[in-house]
């Protein structure tokens, strides 16, 4: 269980959720999937990265439908 983080931008979340995807070994098998993310949100489920058993679905979902979009 961990807390919730506040960010000054969006870049130092970014950067801190790379820190803790690359130094966390839990997350491993996240690392290094490409550009497969059903592959990614598994592993970072399998991780125990979120508490709702749906996590890697969803993202996976959110992931193609943004695919989906038109930019």
């Amino acid at each position: 269980m961990e807390s919730f983080r506040a960010y000054p931008n969006y870049q130092a979340a970014f950067d801190d959720y790379a820190s803790l995807l690359a130094s966390n070994p839990r997350y491993r098998a996240a690392l290094g999937v490409g550009g497969d993310a059903q592959a990614f949100a598994k592993a970072l489920a399998s991780g125990g990265y979120a508490s709702d058993p749906g996590y890697a679905g969803k993202l996976a979902g959110l992931v193609a439908q943004l695919r989906r979009t038109p930019r």
